[in-house]
């Protein structure tokens, strides 16, 4: 839809060089004078050279934003992502931050205004991470990329400020973390129905982990909040072995609360390991290791599958010829078993999994989070 009232004839184009790539727009000057009070001054005033060659180099601003932005120009209208699931909200969430930000530089008021409506509409506020509220990862882009004014940035305070916040008593000694509950209901069903049902934690906002494992639980509350977690990355075999047992408690815990998004992202840390180039024989987790994976997690496990395919595909002969292989073996329930399947797709001909995506092995994630089988970078 045209914009109304729209008066481009004998109107002077001005040119936009954007990025890196130095993408090129042509675009009349009156659309960006009269929406913009930095573009009115550059091209204007007189004072500026961008107002002799009729040029500007945007050479810091994001293209696909400026496309928006052009695009509302015109239009007052602009293309996102769809809505349907929750990684498409995600990242039209993402769209609408970094537009807000372009918008906030340039001083369009008329857009920002624009951006925090759409932030309002239905279909935004069915996907509740984001935009409502938003991951601390994007509060921080928006916190660093716009100015005190900016309209965006109250508006993520105010989304904040409603969401009850839940207590976790993680441990024998009972430390304190204090989460958003819209961020572990989303993550988990598990977490869902104890502190958003008819039980008591729900009306004390409450949760005791006893048994947890305080450094999981940790990292859990980093990935809940920036979708990242800190683990040991030195590529020594010894930090290679504590990398892993951070990961394998960690997805105990995913396994545990059902958190299907997060025990996908511990299968690709895994497979990144497991399929390196040179990798050598330190890549073989300690059989110690993995029957406590096996031992602590449910039949549905990727990270099961992945272990499997790995003594499948990269563990010769010889190491399943030795006795301590067998009695290994025999050790680990469901650990044979599922080697079995792995040597029978292989044998089926399907090609060596290491060669191709850790995607392979997530499990499915529905719209709602959940694992559909058992039945959530920024900017």
């Amino acid at each position: 839809m045209a914009r109304k009232s729209l008066q481009l004839c004998n109107v002077e184009l001005v040119t936009l060089i954007v990025g890196a790539s130095r993408a090129i727009y042509h675009v009349h000057l009156n659309l960006l004078c009269n929406a913009s009070s930095v573009f009115k001054a550059a091209f204007t005033t007189g004072h500026f050279e961008e107002g002799n060659r009729l040029s500007m180099d945007l050479i810091d601003d994001d293209v696909d934003s400026v496309d928006r932005l052009v695009q509302w120009l015109y239009s007052e209208a602009y293309t996102i992502s769809p809505f349907d699931c929750e990684e498409h909200a995600n990242e039209r969430f993402n769209q609408l931050a970094r537009l807000n930000t372009l918008a906030d530089k340039y001083q369009i008021d008329a857009l920002s205004q624009n951006i925090i409506s759409r932030m309002g509409e239905p279909h935004m506020e069915r996907w509740r991470i984001p935009p409502f509220p938003p991951r601390m990862s994007v509060v921080a882009y928006v916190y660093d990329n716009t100015s005190e004014r900016s309209d965006f940035r109250k508006m993520m305070v105010e989304c904040l400020k409603g969401e009850p916040v839940v207590t976790l008593y993680v441990g024998n000694d009972r430390e304190v973390f204090c989460i958003h509950r819209h961020l572990l209901c989303n993550a988990s069903p598990v977490f869902k129905a104890a502190l958003a049902g008819n039980f008591r934690e729900s009306s004390e906002l409450s949760m005791n982990l006893r048994e947890e494992d305080l450094d999981s639980v940790n990292r859990l509350v980093q990935w809940l909040y920036t979708k990242c977690y800190e683990v040991d990355d030195s590529d020594s075999e010894e930090h290679l072995r504590a990398r892993y047992w951070q990961l394998a408690r960690l997805n105990a815990l995913a396994d545990k609360y059902d958190i299907v998004t997060l025990r996908n992202d511990i299968v690709d840390k895994f497979f990144a390991i497991f399929s390196a180039p040179k990798a050598g024989y330190n890549r073989f987790p300690k059989l110690e290791l993995i029957k406590y994976v096996y031992t602590n997690s449910s039949k549905r496990c990727a990270l099961r599958d992945l272990l499997a395919a790995l003594y499948c595909w990269q563990a010769s002969y010889k190491w399943y010829d030795k006795v301590v292989a067998k009695d290994h073996l025999d050790s680990i329930p469901g650990l044979a078993v599922d080697i079995v399947i792995a040597m029978a797709q292989k044998l089926s001909g399907k090609g060596d999994p290491f060669e191709g995506k850790a995607s392979v092995y997530h499990e499915i994630v529905s719209h709602e989070g959940r694992n559909e089988d058992s039945d959530d970078t920024l900017v």
